[in-house]
């Protein structure tokens, strides 16, 4: 077989082909080909990026416990004993002890109790919205917030629950005062659709937002441990093609294989190879500036039909703490906090063990190639940047300048994603087919991509469907 033919090969090294390029290289039946466009391993939204020029993503601060648990058990599960025992080595090597007065260990601790403020003249902590009238609510708003997110424990089917908030009772008994303020948050939580999000499903974010969970989890999961490096060098031990930095430019079919251009960076070059099979691990919405749309399955079309595309506007500054407003200081914001930014519509988290602020903004994706909307969406970050930044960083911000030692810098990165699907429509929905138009063509990993939890028992699924697939075309 001439090298450039793969029998095997995965497009996207995100969780989803992570754990396919894990699972099938377990069990030796498929010499695979794993390319990622980025620097390492690992997506963009489950390991955060030092990387100036790679995509950064929220990392694990944004997952919830029972989520990271359950991701942490099927990695588990996919090692062989020589390479858990590896794992769990590195893993006590890097454990920090409890009275350890290290950045990181401190930064781990607050990481275990994930807050939410919200931001406008004022930091406004939880405890204040609950509890008192303040520049974001009125006592009684925020009374009224927290009966809401109470209710996730004890949610019963009924109508009310499947209505959209704007169709519901609860909305359209509101006085106006109460809904310009709710209509301003819930925009920030669910952006420009949120008109069309259910009660349950504001229910459910309003319980994960305000009552986040408070236990730990690995240590696995922490900035340090750099999880991605070391599922990288399982995989190459067990003989995967790992081809980072290389983007796939272009997929055309040659029946029944498949001929991909790929442009790498490291070294600049562009090469052609030949795929027996081929598996694309990335939302849908991406997968279309590859191939042509007669790719996609009839149920995968329909899915587009149904599925705006968003865009993710990022904007990032390093270190925050260091250059933050005294009243930001005071708040003792950490790594694992969210913020929230109303009067922008912005979301932020501090992630990493440098506490870096991303903000970020969606955008429909036809309006993000459009210049006029990427620089409006960039001034309201800036807006929302400023508002928690020193004077003099604020002043920086405002005159675009970047300061020669990195304590303040910025960057925008366009994401293309598919997020509206759990905003307006069923979350259960998903592409339960993991072939595509034509033979030897798979798609897996979830359909969407968003700023908290991905059902990961989706991508957990889609995986072992793929696997099955491919084993039962072996025989």
């Amino acid at each position: 077989m001439s090298d450039a033919v793969k029998p095997c090969v995965i497009v996207g090294g995100g969780l989803s082909g992570i754990l396919l390029a894990l699972k099938l290289s377990l069990a030796g039946k498929q010499k695979v080909t794993l390319i990622e466009e980025n620097p390492t391993l690992g997506g963009r939204l489950f390991f955060p990026k030092a990387n100036v020029n790679q995509d950064s993503g929220y990392g694990f601060e944004a997952f919830s416990t029972s989520s990271k648990e359950a991701i942490y058990r099927h990695i588990q599960n996919l090692l062989s004993e020589e390479e858990l025992s590896e794992f769990e080595q590195i893993l006590e090597v890097q454990h920090l002890p409890e009275n350890s007065h290290s950045t990181e260990r401190e930064t781990d601790l607050h990481f275990k109790h994930r807050r939410c403020f919200f931001i406008k003249k004022d930091v406004v902590s939880i405890e204040d919205i609950f509890h008192g009238t303040n520049e974001i609510f009125t006592k009684k708003e925020g009374e009224y917030l927290k009966s809401l997110a109470l209710m996730n424990d004890s949610l019963e089917q009924n109508s009310e629950l499947s209505l959209t908030i704007e169709k519901s009772k609860f909305w359209k008994d509101l006085p106006k005062s109460s809904k310009d303020a709710f209509g301003s948050f819930f925009e920030t939580l669910f952006s420009e659709y949120w008109v069309q999000v259910s009660v349950a499903r504001l229910i459910e974010c309003l319980h994960d937002l305000f009552f986040p969970s408070y236990t730990s989890t690995s240590d696995a999961f922490s900035f340090r441990f750099k999880l991605e490096f070391f599922l990288e060098k399982i995989l190459i031990a067990r003989g995967v093609d790992v081809l980072c930095s290389s983007r796939v430019g272009k997929v055309d079919y040659l029946n029944p294989s498949f001929s991909l251009t790929i442009q790498g960076n490291e070294p600049p070059r562009t090469f052609e190879l030949v795929a027996e099979k081929l598996i694309l691990t990335m939302p849908i919405a991406r997968m279309m500036g590859i191939f042509p749309k007669d790719f996609l399955s009839p149920e995968q079309s329909r899915f587009l039909s149904k599925v705006a595309p968003m865009s993710l506007v990022v904007y990032e500054i390093p270190h925050v703490l260091f250059q933050c407003s005294q009243e930001f200081h005071a708040a003792k914001i950490k790594t694992g906090d969210q913020l929230m930014f109303p009067v922008e519509k912005v979301q932020g988290h501090v992630v990493g063990a440098e506490c870096r602020l991303v903000l970020s903004i969606l955008l429909p994706y036809e309006n993000s190639l459009q210049a006029p909307a990427v620089r409006e969406a960039v001034g309201r970050l800036k807006k929302a940047a400023s508002r928690i930044l020193s004077e003099e960083a604020s002043l920086n911000l405002k005159k675009g300048l970047r300061i020669p030692d990195q304590k303040y810098q910025h960057r925008v990165v366009l994401v293309p994603v598919a997020h509206v699907l759990p905003v307006y429509l069923n979350p259960t929905f998903s592409l339960q087919k993991t072939e595509m138009a034509y033979k030897n063509l798979y798609c897996c990993g979830d359909s969407f991509f968003s700023l908290g939890d991905e059902p990961w028992q989706r991508i957990v699924n889609s995986v072992q469907e793929v696997v099955l697939k491919l084993s039962s075309s072996m025989k």
